[in-house]
């Protein structure tokens, strides 16, 4: 917890209401981040490998070329994220009832990522590896629900 604490205190001061580069590349290795609201935060190259982000409001966040392995986003708000070239492979991501509306996932891995219940209404995933994804009650960008634990069609990711 006092990692979390140290954490959020940096972020926070750093933030100035325009996108903070010093936040770039910053170590929060299994962090405690649950709730924490770190909207519109620049966390580009970030190391969040094991870290809780469970249902942490993370909108408008550059999560880009990020560290999430093994990461808990359940229950997230990534919605306009940048998570592109995210790296969320190498374990289990738990994307649980994560909102990732409308977020950037181009070149993010999201293999043995967890997406049941996830909504991806109007999120980029060009270029997003997807192998082994677990499907359930998925919100496709399309805007329409995956078929039971199928995933969602390259019609619905907005692919073709």
């Amino acid at each position: 917890m006092l990692i979390a604490v140290l954490a959020s205190v940096f972020i926070a001061s750093c933030y100035d209401g325009d996108t903070c580069s010093t936040n770039r590349g910053l170590d929060l290795f299994a962090a405690d981040l649950s709730n924490a609201n770190l909207s519109g935060l620049n966390l580009r190259d970030t190391d969040l490998t094991s870290a809780d982000l469970s249902f942490a409001n993370l909108s408008y966040v550059d999560l880009s070329n990020a560290y999430l392995r093994n990461t808990d986003l359940s229950h997230a708000d990534l919605s306009f994220a940048d998570l592109s070239g995210a790296d969320m492979s190498k374990g289990y991501v738990e994307l649980f009832r994560a909102d990732l509306s409308n977020a950037n996932l181009m070149d993010a891995n999201l293999s043995n990522a967890n997406l049941t219940g996830t909504v991806l209404a109007g999120t980029n995933l060009y270029d997003t590896n997807l192998t082994d994804a677990i499907w359930g009650n998925t919100i496709c960008p399309d805007g329409t629900m995956n078929s039971g634990t199928s995933p969602c069609t390259a019609e619905q990711l907005n692919l073709v």
